[in-house]
């Protein structure tokens, strides 16, 4: 089971709760990418640019694919084409979708993360982004779901009815 989806959809909080549900190991993608490379991603984007830590995220996902579990990506896993290919062989590759509105309110409003791309763009310019990467995730994505006005816990049990 992987999940895709812009910044702020909830794929860590909604994967780590499928995990249990399901009984499977979780993993972060973002995090196994810091582990890897013993940075923070801002450190990352800082030392090796975005291009430097797609790459890293193309193999860090390439090393995990196939593994029985939940795997949440990074919301801009799919600007890799490889990466979009990779996830399109995959089985139960759920997109977590959300309006634009509520996904900025969370990812500005956050004071626990530091995303990198948040601090290059107006609103504008992420709502832009927003919607190109929004046809990306639903270009790999078995299933999409909406997720507004829904909790975490709701997310997580129609992801396990839609993909059982």
């Amino acid at each position: 089971m992987i999940l895709v989806g812009f910044m702020g959809a909830g794929k860590t909080t909604i994967g780590r709760l499928l995990g249990k549900k399901l009984g499977l190991a979780f993993l972060d993608l973002d995090s196994a990418i810091s582990d890897e490379a013993e940075m923070t991603i801002p450190n990352l984007f800082k030392e090796r640019g975005e291009a430097g830590f797609r790459q890293l995220e193309l193999e860090i996902l390439q090393k995990h694919l196939g593994q029985a579990g939940v795997l949440s990506t990074g919301g801009g896993c799919v600007e890799t084409e490889l990466v979009r290919a990779l996830l399109k062989e995959q089985a139960n590759v759920v997109c977590l979708a959300s309006s634009f509105d509520l996904l900025y309110g969370r990812i500005v409003n956050d004071p626990l993360v530091c995303r990198p791309i948040v601090k290059q763009k107006s609103r504008q310019e992420l709502e832009a982004l927003y919607q190109q990467r929004l046809v990306l995730y639903e270009e790999v994505a078995d299933v999409k779901i909406e997720t507004d006005g829904l909790s975490p816990w709701q997310i997580a049990d129609l992801i396990k009815c839609l993909t059982s």
